[in-house]
Parts: C-alpha cells; structure tokens; sequence
C-alpha cells in the first residue's frame, strides 16, 4: 500500500530547504484554514460569501487555494462578510532576544 499523505510530507519536511520554505508559508497556510473554517462554520459558499462581500467567487477561490495573496482592506471585507472582526498579532520568533 503506498504512503499517505501526511507520510509523504513529514519525508519531504525532513529536507532542511523544504523545511524552512513551509515554515516560511506557514502564515499564509493559517489564514487559509481559517477563512475556509469561517466560511464551512457559517454553510456558505464561496459564492455566497462572494453576494456578501463584492468579491468575486473566483478571487475568494483562489484566496481559499493560495494563489492570491489578498490585501488588508479585502481580509477586513471577506471577515465583516462573515459577521467576524479581522484581528492581527505579532508574534516574536522563538529563540529570538529583545534588543
């Protein structure tokens, strides 16, 4: 029986360069999830969500697979569109100090 996916990544994750390109994309992994969470959580569709917003359901698409990165000013439209308020923190990276 061949791999599954998640064996297949944990092999490739295990390469230091691909490693550090996820941890890089890591962000933007994150707001995907989130929105597809928001968006499944409230049972619209991505054309629903696109009659709420103005936003095209073809840019909410390709937001949703990673292959537009949206503005500031569209992730406040598509969380308002979901009756939710778009929140951003910092975060400081492990091991580093204050200055």
């Amino acid at each position: 029986m061949g791999r599954t996916y998640k064996e297949y990544l944990n092999e490739k994750l295990k390469d230091p360069e691909i490693k550090k390109e996820w941890d890089e994309l890591e962000p933007e992994f994150q707001l995907i999830r989130m929105m597809i969470k928001a968006r499944d959580e409230r049972h619209l569709s991505q054309r629903q969500l696109s009659d709420m917003t103005g936003i095209t359901q073809a840019d909410i698409s390709k937001m949703e697979s990673g292959e537009a990165n949206p503005t500031l000013q569209t992730l406040k439209r598509i969380a308002e569109g979901l009756g939710m308020r778009l929140e951003l923190v910092f975060k400081p990276l492990t091991g580093m100090h204050n200055a």
